[in-house]
């Protein structure tokens, strides 16, 4: 197999550069508590898809046959040259498509759960709920976790993360425009 075009690889790294500075600027809103209220669940969301977009440039799912044919090394290209491990983004994605399928998500707990017992919407500590067997849709700021359910990231991680990768994005854009 050939490698894939650099300049397919130049846009793909455009779009990373973007989305991984979107993620890096909503989790540094939320870790230091600039975002109000009323704006929270907005911001996490915002946070969560960006972040996934760009995990999901590197170890993506279920490609598309044609396009898994045409770039088969595409995503180990992108991870050489960001200097990615498969394990660095790992849990954002499923919270992502956590949130995407809500509904079902919400059905499958119900099914599961006798005591149906969910917070949602928690801005805070989950140990400030006192029941059995809950499960939480919660922000909690002093440990700097979201959780859904039973999937949660640590947002410091993952925006710390971001921030690397967007300034390795300007050195690779610059790389592969030469190219």
């Amino acid at each position: 197999m050939s490698p894939s075009p650099s300049r397919l690889l130049f846009l793909l790294s455009g779009e990373i550069r973007h989305h991984a500075e979107e993620a890096g600027k909503h989790g540094l809103a939320l870790l230091q508590g600039q975002v109000p209220y009323e704006s929270l669940w907005s911001t996490t969301y915002s946070f969560v898809y960006s972040a996934a977009t760009v995990a999901s440039m590197f170890t993506p799912g279920n490609r598309r046959k044609v396009l898994a044919d045409a770039f088969p090394d595409r995503p180990a290209e992108l991870r050489e040259l960001f200097e990615v491990d498969e394990g660095d983004l790992v849990g954002i994605r499923e919270l992502r498509n956590d949130l995407a399928h809500i509904d079902e998500r919400y059905e499958q707990f119900w099914m599961d759960d006798p005591n149906h017992n969910i917070v949602i919407r928690l801005a805070g500590r989950p140990e400030t709920v006192h029941m059995e067997g809950t499960r939480f849709h919660c922000w909690d700021p002093t440990r700097g976790e979201l959780t859904f359910l039973g999937s949660s990231v640590d947002v410091s991680a993952i925006t710390v993360q971001m921030g690397l990768l967007a300034r390795r994005a300007e050195i690779v854009c610059e790389q592969l425009w030469r190219a």
